[in-house]
């Protein structure tokens, strides 16, 4: 029999948008799964959004007060039973042949983490894709994390957060960090899978939405900064403790992540804080960010633990 595999939505409260996911995760070829909603809307309970009759593979929980990303997330993956898992935001889609072609991917018990190709869509687009004819791959996590760093991966990654992966492996990475409204705790679980091994590359379809309201761009940027900050040190704490990385690549990788973030920050502060800030936050915040994310020590991390 197939391994079961639980698709995790945790959602908010967007019933014009978990109805499409369901019916995406419904959709698709792959039947031995365990549709695990969690409810972090207490307000507007998600059940009353959805269909009365419900497929008796989905499992709505709920909560009695709005939980902390980081929490939130680490709930749902204790409460997941599935051998393999993967999340799906409540507004995003994915292709019918999703789950089975991400699952060819782990004949190798190397293999850590996988992820789709994913393709932005708009806020009224609720069109399925199927995957393009090209052959998926496995490729080692160092090589792989480095290309992303370097721009040189043929499909970008818009979003760490719906990564594919055994349960076991992620609960043995810890989780989601704890990171201020949970900024960059999807990056460093990616990440840390990742590096511990290979990854899996698929064609399989992943429509990723995007607006104004999304969570990855309503956050205050005190909190996206402070969170990055966090993410820099435990990156290059994680990177130092890598065996199977010459110093001299741990550095070069160290540096690019580094500057991978200062470009992140700049690039949200100019196109989506900048209208919300007084000139003087503004200018500040430029400084702070080149300064700490461009000039400071590559080196912190590498005597911790």
């Amino acid at each position: 029999m197939s391994a079961l595999v639980t698709i995790i939505i945790p959602t908010i409260g967007r019933p014009d948008y978990i109805r499409h996911t369901l019916a995406a995760v419904l959709g698709q070829d792959y039947s031995n799964l365990e549709i695990l909603i969690s409810d972090n809307s207490p307000s507007v309970p998600t059940a009353s959004l959805l269909p009365q009759k419900l497929d008796p593979r989905i499992n709505i929980i709920s909560h009695a007060a709005r939980l902390e990303f980081s929490e939130h997330m680490n709930l749902c993956l204790s409460a997941a039973s599935g051998e393999y898992l993967m999340i799906l935001s409540d507004d995003d889609l994915i292709g019918a042949s999703y789950v089975s072609e991400m699952m060819s991917l782990f004949h190798d018990p190397q293999v850590k983490v996988a992820i789709g190709t994913q393709e932005i869509i708009g806020e009224s687009d609720f069109s399925i894709k199927e995957s393009q004819l090209s052959e998926s791959q496995v490729v080692a996590g160092n090589s792989y994390v480095n290309s992303i760093m370097a721009g040189h991966v043929k499909s970008p990654v818009l979003t760490y957060f719906s990564l594919f992966a055994r349960r076991q492996d992620i609960l043995d990475a810890g989780g989601f960090n704890n990171y201020p409204d949970g900024s960059n705790a999807d990056n460093y679980l990616f990440y840390s899978l990742a590096m511990s091994g290979l990854v899996g590359i698929s064609s399989a379809w992943m429509g990723y939405r995007v607006y104004q309201a999304s969570s990855g761009l309503s956050t205050a940027f005190v909190k996206l900064y402070r969170s990055t900050s966090m993410y820099d040190k435990d990156v290059s704490a994680m990177l130092y403790k890598r065996s199977n990385m010459s110093f001299l690549a741990q550095v070069k990788l160290r540096v690019m992540f580094k500057l991978s973030s200062r470009n992140m920050l700049l690039t949200r502060l100019r196109s989506i804080y900048k209208s919300k800030m007084s000139l003087q936050e503004y200018a500040l915040y430029n400084l702070k960010v080149l300064f700490v994310f461009s000039f400071s020590n590559p080196f912190s991390g590498l005597f911790s633990g």
